[in-house]
């Protein structure tokens, strides 16, 4: 997953994703598993009259795949509990802001 790292308009519908196509003009970085991010993306309504809602997000990257971001927003360091995780969509993403970036190994 590529967030955009300068001010040029971004070749996606969204303001801060890209989406990597060929010859694409957007200066990008890679989030990287460990990085803390927020994530505002469009999640469905049910019985919505209004289309889709405008939901974000605050946590760890632990996943991430050529169409979804796995964040876990709660993590637990002990075994008998489990974390509270979102996967999201990227076409849904409206924004992804890298807030700390795991260091470069």
């Amino acid at each position: 997953m590529s967030v955009i790292t300068e001010s040029e308009t971004p070749c996606n519908r969204t303001p801060s994703y890209c989406c990597q196509h060929p010859d694409c003009p957007c200066e990008t970085e890679e989030v990287v598993i460990g990085d803390i991010v927020q994530i505002d993306f469009l999640d469905h309504a049910q019985d919505s009259e209004d289309g889709p809602i405008l939901c974000t997000v605050y946590g760890c990257v632990i996943d991430h795949g050529a169409h979804y971001i796995t964040v876990a927003s709660w993590q637990t360091h002990i075994d008998d509990f489990e974390d509270t995780t979102f996967t999201i969509v990227t076409s849904c993403i409206t924004s992804l802001v890298v807030l700390k970036q795991q260091p470069s190994s």
